[in-house]
């Protein structure tokens, strides 16, 4: 009874642990899952992030000064947890209500979005002076010599140590411009079909929302990442080129201004931000989104990722629901596990295995060039790309157990062999990427978590290319198990001689991406993606194999001031023909599998075609007098520093 005529009409209703039913608290409610429902992931994600901040800060002061007192949390929930032997670790919460902050003893912290940054600095400060006159009076343990300064309120951003291997990608970026932009990495998303352009605009925030890589930044001097909060909306250039007609010059030529600017426009990495997207709307039913970051941020693993979370998204938002993902381990986390397992045992038995596989030092690659190799490493670069035969690419997986026993062991076998015979070395360094995502099993996890393994294979001419791939197989199974180990780590620990014009130790990268596009869908949508040619590079060749279920597509990023273009796709055309030498015939050795295409066979012959009919009525020493007659004063005999013309031999036999 409520004092008037109201009654509840259906089955008891509870919010927020009350009993109350009255109208005005159904109508609140309802009001709060609308907020809820408009905010989305966002409003959870900020909130643990805040919170997160704040215990932090807590738990690394009391580590710091040694007060066994800890406050662990998950979400927006936390407790406040000591050591069992503190004798008087319960007034703790009376030192605390003395300064303002009022908690339930033995009862958790629950924190809301009505709890302004500004409220909890007071809790940070409340909790530090709180211990600090506990400790005073002799309830708690005192400081520990050298301790920091106690924090003096709440952080408004996350911060964390850079790991190794970004560290080595900031050092980098020092060397200039070109240096800087040799890490673009971007992308294409073609879409055709009627695109849900809100949806996807609250798909794409929704992932800048849930990775904190794409909201970070860096310290000038490089040892610190600081990742911010959300913004409430992404920043998405829009392109209109629909009037013009998809395929008209007028719309393809901007289209190629964008997608050659983001190859070239290098990323601030102290202010940033350190991605950039464009949609294009190329007509009502074909749109293209850029997606360029830089690799100190993401990965090729993070943007496969990225591209099956924004279609997960994308589906929800387009159907009117939040989406339903997994949690994302957050890089900043990544990053302080791995100083924290620094100086692990599996860090010093990586560091050992890679030290001992260069301790007589290391070949140098020495390609053949188009042009000398400058005295100092540039970075201008290219890409150039061919798709093997589909019918090809299928006898190539059928054989592949029975080749390299992987098709990854096959196709890099195959790249090495290929390099064996442009340069005649038995002894190369190949670097190949591993993801550390599936080193801790977190697949999920959006950043810069590359390592760069350096692969020392031994791909001899009079080896069989079956017995050579089985071997490539073991030594990449052994190096993964030893990926825990930066690239730029193991340049400071073996001695090789350095050289300016290029990067020590390994010169050519070849990777596999499967992007695992063939099980991306969005509602309505067909997608297909591509890479954005980079004109910049960091190596002299750079193989990056993209793998769907379908196809195969070779790309092979260059130096332009080495190769030239028609090199380059020579060498891609011998790899994909080493690919049918050896499906044909595994047992043969390396220096006499077919590398030479048809196409460049044909070339020679043609080129070898050099039979020409003789006039049967003539003799020797009267087509020497026609040549005497047609070409006179031409060189016809040299005899040391003297020579003599066709004329003036003819003269001398007369």
């Amino acid at each position: 009874n409520y004092g008037d005529d109201s009654f509840p009409e259906v089955g008891v209703t509870f919010f927020a642990g009350t009993f109350v039913r009255h109208p005005l608290a159904l109508a609140a409610a309802w009001r709060v899952v609308e907020h809820l429902m408009g905010e989305g992931p966002r409003l959870q994600i900020d909130m643990e992030e805040r919170v997160a901040r704040l215990c932090r800060t807590l738990n690394d002061h009391f580590a710091d000064i040694g007060v066994p007192v800890r406050i662990p949390h998950f979400s927006a929930y936390a407790v406040i947890e000591h050591a069992a032997d503190l004798k008087y670790a319960s007034l703790l919460w009376y030192f605390l209500r003395e300064k303002g902050v009022h908690i339930w003893e033995g009862r958790p912290l629950y924190f809301t979005t009505a709890h302004t940054d500004e409220d909890f600095d007071k809790v940070i400060k409340g909790f530090v002076e709180a211990v600090a006159d506990m400790q005073a009076a002799g309830f708690l343990p005192a400081s520990t010599d050298g301790a920091d300064e106690a924090p003096a309120g709440f952080p408004r951003s996350d911060s964390a140590p850079t790991t190794e291997a970004q560290r080595e990608i900031f050092h980098a970026v020092q060397m200039g411009d070109e240096a800087n932009c040799s890490f673009n990495e971007s992308n294409i998303i073609r879409l055709d079909g009627e695109l849900d352009a809100n949806a996807l605009k609250a798909a794409l925030n929704d992932l800048v929302v849930r990775h904190a890589a794409l909201r970070s930044t860096f310290s000038e001097d490089g040892a610190t990442q600081y990742f911010h909060p959300s913004a409430k909306s992404v920043e998405l250039m829009e392109h209109d080129f629909s009037s013009i007609g998809s395929n008209s010059p007028s719309a393809l030529l901007p289209l190629t201004l964008i997608k050659n600017a983001e190859s070239s426009i290098p990323f601030d990495l102290t202010n940033g931000p350190l991605f950039r997207l464009h949609l294009v709307k190329l007509s009502p039913v074909k749109h293209e989104i850029v997606f360029t970051a830089h690799h100190i941020i993401c990965d090729g693993w993070s943007f496969g990722m990225i591209l099956a979370e924004l279609a997960s998204a994308y589906n929800a938002r387009k159907a009117g629901k939040l989406p339903r993902l997994a949690p994302a381990m957050s890089f900043a986390e990544y990053a302080r596990l791995e100083v924290a397992n620094r100086d692990s045992e599996e860090t010093t038995g990586a560091e050992n295995f890679w030290v001992a596989k260069f301790a007589d030092g290391a070949p140098v690659l020495e390609l053949p060039t188009d042009r000398p190799r400058p005295r100092m490493k540039t970075y201008a670069g290219a890409m150039e790309s061919i798709s093997v035969d589909p019918e090809r690419y299928t006898r190539l997986k059928k054989a592949s157990p029975k080749l390299g026993g992987t098709l990854f062991a096959t196709l890099l076998s195959t790249f090495a062999t290929l390099l064996h015979r442009i340069t005649g070395q038995e002894d190369v360094v190949i670097g190949v990427p591993a993801a550390g995502q599936t080193r801790i099993g977190r697949d999920e996890l959006i950043g810069h978590c590359l390592n760069f393994l350096p692969l020392r294979l031994s791909p001899g001419a009079d080896r069989s290319f079956n017995a050579f791939a089985s071997e490539v197989k073991d030594q990449v199974l052994e190096a993964y198990d030893y990926q825990n180990y930066t690239f730029g780590s193991l340049l400071r620990k073996i001695k090789i001689e350095r050289d300016t014009s290029r990067v020590p130790l390994v010169s050519v990268i070849f990777n596999i991406d499967k992007s695992g596009i063939d099980q991306i869908h969005l509602d309505g949508l067909k997608m297909d993606f591509e890479t954005n040619p980079k004109q910049f590079v960091n190596f002299d060749l750079f193989f990056n194999l993209v793998q769907t279920d379908e196809r195969l597509i070779v790309e092979c990023e260059y130096n332009t001031d080495l190769h030239d273009k028609t090199t380059i796709l020579r060498w891609l055309g011998a790899f994909e023909q080493l690919i049918e030498s050896i499906i044909a015939n595994g047992e043969e050795t390396l220096q006499n599998l077919d590398i030479v295409t048809p196409d460049d066979r044909r070339t020679l012959d043609t080129w070898n075609a050099t039979e020409a009919p003789i006039p049967s009525q003539l003799s020797i020493h009267r087509f020497f007098e026609e040549q005497a007659d047609k070409n006179p004063h031409a060189i016809a005999l040299r005899a040391g520093e003297r020579s003599f013309t066709y004329q003036e031999l003819d003269r001398h036999a007369n």
